[in-house]
C-alpha cells in the first residue's frame, strides 16, 4: 500500500510542475514597443525535484506510511528577441557571463551574417567585373 501512496504523491507533484512550467516560462508573449517593434522574452527554467516515503514500524498490525515531496522551479530571463520596424530579428542578451559553449552559441549569429555579407560582396564584385 505505501508504494501506492509514494506514487500517489510523485504524479501530484509532477501534475502541479507540469501545470508552473510550460513554454510560455520559456519563450514569453511578445511585447509591443510601438513604432513596429515588439520583444519576446526568453527564460532559463531550471527544476529539481524530489520524494521520499517509508513504511512506519507500529506496535499494530495497520500499515502507517509516511513521505513527502517537494519541487522547486527557477525562472531566470537572460535574453530578448527583438523584431525592428523593418523585420530585422537581434538577440539582446542580458548575462554577459557564460561557458564556452554559451560564447560560441552567441557568437554564431554574428559569424553566419559576416561570412554572408563576404559572399554577397564577392557575388556583386564578380558580376561588376
Amino acid at each position: 500500500m505505501s508504494a501506492n501512496q509514494l506514487n500517489n504523491m510523485i504524479e501530484t507533484a509532477v501534475t502541479r510542475m507540469r501545470e508552473m512550467v510550460n513554454t510560455d516560462l520559456v519563450v514569453g508573449a511578445p511585447i509591443d514597443l510601438g513604432g513596429g517593434a515588439s520583444a519576446v522574452p526568453v527564460c532559463k527554467v531550471s527544476v529539481g525535484f524530489g520524494s521520499a516515503g517509508s513504511d512506519i514500524p507500529n506496535k499494530s498490525n495497520a500499515e502507517v506510511f509516511g513521505g513527502g515531496t517537494g519541487a522547486g522551479v527557477s525562472v531566470v530571463p537572460i535574453a530578448f528577441l527583438v523584431t525592428t520596424r523593418n523585420g530585422e530579428v537581434k538577440i539582446l542578451q542580458l548575462d554577459t557571463i557564460g561557458t564556452t559553449a554559451d560564447n560560441i552559441v552567441r557568437t554564431v549569429p554574428d559569424v553566419i551574417d559576416k561570412v554572408s555579407d563576404l559572399v554577397m560582396s564577392f557575388k556583386e564584385n564578380k558580376t561588376q567585373e
